[in-house]
């Protein structure tokens, strides 16, 4: 029974990146900006633009946006998708710089490049569509708040989604053995535990759907069985008044992969790649075309500048979150962690009692000298 147990939580860890397992605050930003500036306003509230990763996501947002936010959704809402390539707009990522592994385009993205290079969502369809990114559209910030929690509910709640585990652990593995449960073959995931605490056989059902809101829809008729829910996704309303800031047409991330730069000498545009830069200075005696002040003023050289920004932008490894976790313990309430932890502790004290015992007599001599000597 333990080595079964063992190798099925193993397995579960294994497979615990592929399904839904962080739990994430959507804030939608009533108030229209352009995409740039929805960009640096969800950073300055320590969120990013929405990405939209997998079809729970979407569902969630389009439930919200239909629901909860109905009464504040004018039109398209800014996502955190946009073109990387102002000469090819079949390249296009996240925010965050990953690919897009699950979308809900209008059109699909066609390498033609226009003026069209931010991506929005339609409140009423769930589709995505490009739009300028001048354009100004309410927006959704998204912030990652950890695992996935679960909320209790009382007997006579419950899941329509099929059973398809059972065993028997406690709640707190119980919990968890829904929470890392792979997405099935059919798309379905586990979104419900029915627990029954101090029940002799099998306490712990886990209940998998592929309606995220399964659980919740549902009755259960077991009056001892209580329905714990899992709950990845919840959701506010900003309603602040923000200044405007940006009107670009191209997005300002560190995804891009060609950007456009303006020729001091001709005037029309010409494409730069930021995997290597090279800018090659031109001077001008026509009083009839400007020149960058923040190049003319500077006393560096372009190599030199490169070098300070990559300075500015370089992240010491020892001050991220990631590794901070790695000097710390998560708390385990298992009993079974309990009773190994008082087993060691027990078998430490025995040990160090024993010594103490077996060398009494040579203690007991010790004392009696260090008396004597006095």
């Amino acid at each position: 029974m333990l080595t079964f147990r063992f190798i099925f939580i193993l397995y579960l860890n294994i497979f615990a990146g592929f399904f839904t397992t962080t739990k994430e605050k959507l804030t939608f930003y009533t108030n229209a900006k352009s995409w740039n500036d929805a960009k640096t306003i969800c950073e300055q509230s320590g969120s990013s633009l929405v990405t939209i990763s997998s079809p729970t996501k979407q569902y969630f947002i389009e439930k919200y946006l239909q629901n909860e936010w109905v009464q504040s959704v004018p039109g398209n809402v800014w996502t955190g998708l946009h073109e990387i390539d102002s000469s090819d707009g079949s390249k296009v990522k996240w925010i965050d710089c990953n690919n897009v592994t699950y979308h809900k385009y209008v059109t699909t993205p066609s390498s033609v490049a226009d003026d069209n290079k931010c991506f929005s969502i339609n409140p009423s369809t769930g589709q995505w569509k490009t739009e300028r990114c001048d354009v100004k559209l309410s927006f959704i910030c998204e912030v990652n708040l950890g695992l996935c929690d679960f909320d209790r509910y009382y007997p006579r709640t419950g899941c329509s989604g099929s059973l398809k585990q059972t065993g028997e652990y406690s709640l707190y593995d119980c919990l968890n053995a829904c929470r890392n449960i792979p997405i099935q073959s059919e798309g379905e995931e586990c979104w419900g535990v029915g627990f029954y605490q101090g029940y002799t056989e099998d306490d712990c059902w886990m209940f998998l759907s592929v309606d995220p809101e399964a659980c919740s829809k549902s009755s259960f008729s077991n009056n001892n069985i209580d329905m714990y829910l899992k709950t990845c996704f919840t959701n506010e309303v900003n309603n602040t008044i923000l200044a405007d800031n940006s009107v670009a047409l191209i997005p300002d991330t560190s995804c891009m992969v060609n950007i456009p730069l303006i020729s001091s000498t001709q005037g029309d545009f010409t494409m730069q790649s930021t995997n290597s830069v090279s800018i090659t200075m031109t001077t001008t005696n026509n009083p009839d075309v400007c020149t960058c002040p923040c190049r003319a003023n500077s006393t560096k050289s372009i190599e030199q500048q490169l070098m300070d920004i990559k300075k500015e932008l370089t992240i010491n490894k020892k001050k991220t979150s990631a590794y901070l976790r790695t000097l710390s313990c998560a708390d385990d309430y298992r009993s079974s962690s309990k009773v190994i932890g008082y087993a060691g502790i027990i078998f430490i004290v025995l040990e160090i009692s024993l010594f103490v015992f077996l060398d009494s007599p040579n203690l007991m001599k010790l004392f009696k000298f260090i008396y004597k000597k006095r």
